[in-house]
């Protein structure tokens, strides 16, 4: 348990996840789930508040979230296994003493086209109008602080010495286009509170402002990359959730009322591409 704020090297994952802090704590994905779901799925889905959740069945690596993993902590985070697939007993032993020694487990096969991918994301990072690498910096630190009373957690993904720049390294297995990128995914995923959550944590340890850069990578050759920052008005929106997620995070606690949906008939129309899709059709022929 940590009692103190302040930024942790050491922590693993596991150990992040599971919240160290004095009292449940408040992080990005948490905020998303106040917001946008509700106040009940934040409850059940945080490890301190209910203890009896389903634990989730462990991740399964794949191309890209192992490339995550190698890009940010480097090749012996992982441990590739001479065996085709998890099938056999042998092998799920094998992954499983694996995965307890904090490892990646991964089929050998998969080497190549990870490191590929891997080679790829440092030699566009170094390439980029940010010109650094991942030695240029620290990954995965924890940054624990209180704000208005309650706590607060964030992992970023790497940030530089100076703790003036955040990158957070994301993986997709359609389009890495900056534009197709902002429609589909930014609001969806929540980036909008990352990009306000983030730096308000480093802030309060480090005393810095840090920008914040997304960098995304195709799991699929030739592996590109693209660099996206939110510009002023998504800052603001992602403030304003932020700020939101924070009041009735605090409300919650200090209630002990985890309010699902509302109970009354909510009337929906249909959107507008609704409208212009039926449109299409009613007109032809």
């Amino acid at each position: 348990m940590i009692d103190t704020p302040g930024v942790y090297a050491n922590m693993s994952f596991d150990d992040y996840l599971a919240d160290p802090c004095p009292e449940p704590s408040l992080t990005r994905s948490t905020i998303k789930d106040l917001l946008f779901r509700s106040p009940l799925h934040a409850f059940y889905g945080h490890p301190r508040l209910n203890p009896n959740r389903k634990e989730k069945e462990k991740v399964k690596f794949d191309i890209g979230s192992a490339a995550h993993s190698i890009f940010l902590e480097g090749e012996d985070i992982a441990i590739f296994l001479d065996v085709e697939d998890w099938r056999t007993k042998a092998a799920q032993a094998a992954r499983e003493e694996i995965y307890t020694k904090g490892k990646i487990p991964l089929l050998r096969k998969q080497h190549d086209e990870i490191m590929a991918m891997v080679e790829v994301a440092h030699d566009s990072l170094r390439r980029s109008e940010l010109q650094t690498g991942i030695t240029n910096g620290d990954s995965e630190l924890t940054y624990i602080w209180k704000e208005g009373g309650i706590w607060c957690r964030t992992r970023p993904d790497w940030i530089s010495k100076d703790r003036t720049l955040i990158i957070d390294y994301k993986t997709t297995s359609t389009n890495a286009d900056p534009e197709t990128y902002n429609r589909g995914l930014v609001v969806s995923m929540g980036l909008d509170i990352q990009s306000a959550f983030y730096p308000r944590g480093v802030k309060a340890i480090e005393k810095t402002e840090p920008d914040m850069i997304f960098m995304v990578q195709e799991i699929e050759e030739p592996y590109p990359c693209s660099f996206i920052r939110l510009d002023m008005m998504y800052a603001d929106m992602g403030n304003q959730k932020v700020e939101r997620g924070i009041k009735v995070w605090r409300e919650c606690l200090k209630s002990g009322v985890w309010p699902g949906y509302p109970q009354t008939i909510y009337t929906v129309e249909p959107m507008p591409w609704n409208l212009a899709s039926w449109e299409i059709v009613k007109n032809r022929g």
